[in-house]
């Protein structure tokens, strides 16, 4: 299993992007079920929020976060306040 960041899956969504191909690339293998992936809630947020800035079309948004939590390969991590500090313990 890969973990996605925010950048692969925003590069996957816009065209102008540094590794747009690439992006997509794995994007689409996740999607047609060749690679099991993860990502967190966290980065779903980051996600809606990139795009929303860029594109300012909240339905957009919506339509693409919707799609996202439909790829059966695409396990999204719920976050409790636990692991968050656990988290943040050792990032600091």
């Amino acid at each position: 299993m890969i973990y996605i960041d925010t950048s692969v899956i925003v590069n996957s969504f816009f065209t102008d992007e540094k590794g747009t191909e690439s992006s997509k690339k794995l994007m689409e293998k996740i999607r047609d079920g060749k690679f099991t992936a993860c990502t967190s809630e966290f980065t779903i947020l980051e996600i809606a929020s990139g795009i929303s800035r860029r594109s300012g079309d909240p339905d957009l948004v919506n339509e693409f976060i919707e799609e996202l939590r439909a790829y059966p390969n695409l396990r999204i991590v719920p976050i409790s306040k636990l692991l968050f500090d656990r988290a943040f313990e050792i990032a600091t």
